[in-house]
């Protein structure tokens, strides 16, 4: 496999990275180790290393911020040697179980937390390499909005919890699968205070929303340092941006908190592309695109040959003319009961078709189909109306081509 960033190095770039960018469990060591060192030319740091944190409050001990929670996390520490835990992840352990709330609004800097951290080693991976005769690929993987929802004070006050409201739609769809859903097990399980079952108290949903809210407002805010520096080095008209989101996020509707499904709220991110000598600035696309599109895309607005192992279409036509459609479908997966059962799902300018695979057998044991023309909320699965028959029958075509396919349009 040759990753994005490997295949600009192969072609004279300098390489660098700061922040989540591989997923920390698909490589052995990749906080504290190599995190894939032949994508990068600059050696890459770990966030927990950095010494870009704020003195007087970081780095974070899992996440947080706040004096009084770094004083509870000691004392568990202390606790757990005193029961005779004695190994690091042990003991890591034992404070997640006992201490790990899902949000945290902490009056500090925003270089306090680890995504501020980041964001000031991306200013500085800018300003080290923006001065070099080779062209550079910085790649910066800020955390947040993931859980927990931990942004500095000044993010939360942009915001008046009195605003939000729960989610409108927090039933399962009618005519959708079991399968289809689950009990949103990454918060229930992994943070403390949540209720293990049932739907959650109203205050503590708005005070979730609140923190995903003021998550998103405290990594804009990095995002905008970042930007702000290409301007100040005179690179901004030289320079692709590309801002995506690996998923989308649950908060409540459905009854479904977290990702971990093929519905809208899971398998809609951002995706936005800023190039030198774009036509149309500022320009919607209304049509479907994959983030398989994003790597022959930068290899096109670079002037690099695109190799046949990137999967995706170019978008770089679309910075000129974004009414123009390359796309049918957008494809999407994600699995069930391990990888016993496997959703694969595509996502047109109207529908949603979905099929649910039984891994062993290779037969489909489920199916949705949702119409967001007249169900924007995903009330209603459509796969058992006659009057759709004709449609669920198409998309399952598209959809078992592209499974097999995936590079098809």
């Amino acid at each position: 496999i040759i990753t994005l960033p490997q295949y600009f190095r192969k072609h004279g770039y300098t390489t660098a990275a700061t922040g989540k960018i591989f997923d920390p469990r698909s490589l052995e060591g990749s906080w504290g180790g190599p995190h894939d060192s032949l994508s990068w030319s600059v050696p890459y740091i770990p966030p927990g290393r950095l010494d870009t944190y704020n003195p007087d409050f970081g780095p974070p001990a899992f996440f947080y911020a706040a004096p009084e929670a770094k004083e509870k996390i000691e004392m568990l520490r202390e606790e757990a040697k005193n029961k005779g835990i004695t190994s690091n992840n042990d003991v890591n352990n034992y404070i997640k179980q006992n201490y790990f709330p899902a949000v945290e609004c902490a009056d500090v800097p925003y270089d306090a937390y680890s995504d501020g951290a980041m964001c000031k080693h991306g200013l500085r991976l800018l300003d080290s390499l923006s001065n070099k005769e080779k062209p550079f690929f910085i790649a910066v993987g800020f955390h947040r909005p993931h859980l927990p929802f931990v942004s500095p004070k000044k993010y939360w006050d942009q915001f008046d919890r009195e605003q939000f409201r729960i989610a409108q739609f927090r039933n399962q769809a009618l005519n959708s699968p079991k399968l289809a859903y689950h009990n949103s097990g990454e918060l229930r399980t992994g943070y403390t205070g949540i209720p293990k079952e049932g739907e959650l108290p109203v205050d503590m949903q708005l005070e979730l929303i609140h923190g995903y809210y003021a998550a998103c407002s405290y990594i804009d805010d990095m995002i905008g340092k970042l930007l702000n520096r290409l301007d100040e080095i005179g690179l901004t008209d030289n320079t692709i941006v590309v801002l995506w989101g690996d998923h989308g996020w649950h908060l409540g509707d459905h009854g479904l908190w977290c990702k971990h499904t093929n519905f809208e709220q899971a398998t809609r991110a951002p995706l936005i592309i800023r190039a030198p000598h774009q036509k149309t600035q500022g320009g919607k696309h209304y049509h479907p695109t994959e983030f398989t599109d994003i790597a022959p895309t930068l290899c096109e607005l670079a002037g690099l040959p695109i190799p046949d192992f990137f999967e995706g279409v170019s978008l770089k036509s679309l910075l000129d003319d974004p009414s123009q459609q390359l796309r049918v479908t957008a494809l999407s997966q994600y699995p069930r009961n391990g990888f016993k059962f496997m959703g694969y799902t595509i996502r047109t300018e109207r529908y949603r078709y979905t099929i649910w695979m039984d891994h062993e057998t290779d037969s489909a044991v489920a199916s949705e189909l949702y119409d967001y023309q007249i169900d924007p909320l995903e009330t209603t699965s459509y796969i058992i109306d006659e009057q759709y028959d004709s449609v669920s029958q198409k998309l399952d075509s598209i959809l078992r081509i592209r499974i097999k396919n995936p590079s098809t349009k």
